[in-house]
């Protein structure tokens, strides 16, 4: 089956089906996070198309209340939804403020822009999102995030992701 309904033909897509089974993200080989509503008949709806940061998703993942959904990117960065907080169309087009087309802003890897000033950023851009975490590669490396992965179980909210080179990092998300 076909899970994106734009113009954008992904040569790769990873999906996550939320633990109550109620909802797929799709990621790939753009900024583009989709969602899906899936109906007990097995149908999928697109409900909302996010921008992740500046580069293609290479990982998604649900918290095990299938109320936060993480986004790994190539550029280094993970953003992190409440999907309570994202609003939902019918048409799944671009529910959340930020624009496809006119994205979030370049940040070179030579950049002398803090990670701070670049998080602020990203998140002035999208008031939906609740956090985006930056890599801890040097900025001469490219610090892709690879992998990222909730706590599966409900007695704790950890987050954890990898990153290109050597360094796996663990988030606290209760705050």
């Amino acid at each position: 089956f076909v899970l994106c309904h734009s113009y954008d033909l992904f040569q790769r897509i990873i999906a996550s089906v939320s633990p109550d089974g109620r909802k797929l993200c799709a990621v790939g080989d753009s900024n583009q996070v989709f969602i899906y509503d899936i109906s007990s008949s097995g149908f999928y709806q697109r409900i909302a198309t996010l921008n992740a940061t500046n580069d293609a998703g290479f990982s998604c993942s649900w918290n095990h209340s299938s109320e936060k959904l993480a986004v790994a990117s190539q550029d280094g960065f993970v953003s992190v939804w409440d999907m309570r907080y994202i609003s939902t169309s019918p048409t799944g087009i671009n529910s959340a403020p930020s624009s496809p087309s006119r994205g979030f802003p370049s940040f070179p890897a030579n950049s002398q822009s803090s990670p701070t000033a670049i998080v602020s950023s990203f998140l002035s851009r999208d008031p939906t999102k609740l956090a985006v975490i930056p890599s801890t590669q040097h900025p001469q490396v490219k610090g892709a995030i690879r992998s990222v992965k909730f706590s599966p179980s409900s007695s704790i909210d950890l987050l954890i992701f990898t990153e290109h080179v050597s360094y796996l990092n663990l988030i606290d998300t209760r705050t």
